[in-house]
């Protein structure tokens, strides 16, 4: 199981989680597998983006991985 978790600003000026899921499959020992995914910071009726620093990471089998650190500017 492939899953990413979204750590960004909220409006109180605290941070909030969120685990988006990605893909099931099985790999064999010594495989590899391309898995590319696209991010939009869109305005939601039930999701706001704010200004600042945002961070993903993968989590691999319910393992936190590597994680990207991004600041989002205000637009």
């Amino acid at each position: 199981m492939l899953d990413y978790e979204l750590r960004r600003p909220l409006a109180n000026a605290k941070y909030g989680n969120k685990v988006f899921k990605l893909k099931q499959f099985e790999l064999a020992p010594g495989k590899a597998m391309h898995i590319q995914q696209k991010v939009a910071f869109k305005q939601l009726s039930t999701r706001t983006y704010y200004p600042g620093s945002h961070s993903f990471q993968l989590i691999l089998n319910g393992e936190k991985r590597e994680y990207v650190e991004l600041d989002l500017a205000a637009g």
